[in-house]
């Protein structure tokens, strides 16, 4: 029987998600032939023993090793094992719904263009630590005002749209023989840089509607802050790697950050912080009404400038340093 679908899942010390993972993609994959590859690096959790009951359960699992621990080199694993017409990366922090992998099927093959490189659907954000404030950062990450109008969005689904990169994602196998793997020099970004070269190749990167998966973010603004700023060093990287000018929305907060000088000599600093702090609030306001809690709102107070600002950060630190030190800085070596 030909293999239709395999999933990759790249995996470090995820014991606490990784079991309901699992089950909602093995349910979901049914009934094409598919095979689920876990690619782990060497968790020192009950990761691997929790997969080991999972692979009793479900025949279509299986277990590789990631020596080199970081996720991208996991995905390379997984790429090298998978025998699917087609691949769809999914990550261990999520749960999938119902049809999740015949919504990228049934678009691949009913629309027959292979001009179409990559193809994502819509997600939801949760925050597995179930208090006001840390539901305020999962809104937060799917606000147009913390995210812009990028696949983070909660307008992301509306309509099949072009985009410049996606949260995971499905491929025809044979399109990483056009365009080649993941690059392992980026611990963070690895996504948006291969979308990139996907674009280069005339290939088009999509947003298709289709039932969410549920995304758990992160659980705290330590944790928070951190990411934004990695991803967007990692865009820093990117943009001097492939000589690539950047989009209005990356570069925004960055732009925002460096006008700060100008905009205190012009007189324009506390005018111009006034509006956004109104923003920031009206935003915040909303999403306590939405969500009928005070905390929820403060949460979403103090994520969306914590996110601008670690982007903006993140972004120049990038750009300087891959031009000035080529890269040396160990900013991401701390990353998985």
């Amino acid at each position: 029987m030909t293999m239709i679908l395999s999933v990759i899942v790249p995996t470090f010390n995820e014991e606490r998600s990784i079991a309901a993972c699992i089950a909602s993609i093995c349910d979901a994959a049914q009934p094409w032939s598919a095979e689920v590859l876990v690619v782990d690096g060497r968790s020192t959790d009950r990761t691997r023993e929790i997969l080991a009951g999972l692979q009793q359960k479900y025949p279509q699992l299986q277990v590789l090793d990631n020596p080199d621990r970081f996720q991208v080199n996991g995905l390379n694993v997984a790429l090298k094992h998978a025998k699917g017409k087609y691949v769809v990366r999914c990550d261990a922090h999520s749960i999938y719904p119902p049809g999740y992998f015949s919504n990228f099927i049934d678009h691949f093959e009913q629309c027959g263009d292979a001009s179409v490189g990559n193809i994502g659907s819509p997600y939801v954000t949760r925050n597995d630590a179930n208090t006001p404030v840390k539901e305020g950062i999962a809104y937060a990450m799917s606000s147009p005002l913390g995210v812009g109008l990028s696949h983070r969005s909660s307008t992301a689904s509306e309509k099949i749209r072009a985009v410049d990169t996606l949260l995971f994602g499905a491929w025809r196998r044979e399109v990483f023989e056009t365009v080649g793997f993941f690059d392992e020099q980026f611990v963070r970004g690895q996504d948006y840089e291969h979308n990139l070269r996907l674009r280069k190749h005339g290939l088009q990167v999509l947003m298709i509607p289709g039932a969410p998966f549920i995304y758990t973010t992160r659980s705290s603004f330590r944790n928070l802050r951190r990411m934004v700023y990695q991803y967007a060093y990692a865009k820093g990287q990117i943009m001097v790697k492939h000589r690539l000018a950047p989009n209005v929305r990356s570069m925004i907060p960055a732009c925002a950050l460096l006008s700060t000088p100008a905009l205190m000599k012009l007189g324009m600093f506390n005018t111009t912080l006034a509006f956004y702090g109104a923003a920031v609030a009206l935003e915040s306001l909303r999403a306590s009404v939405s969500r009928r809690s005070l905390g929820v709102g403060a949460g979403v107070l103090t994520a969306i400038p914590m996110m601008h600002v670690s982007h903006a950060v993140g972004v120049i630190v990038g750009v300087l340093d891959n031009l000035l030190l080529n890269g040396r800085s160990r900013s991401m070596t701390s990353t998985r």
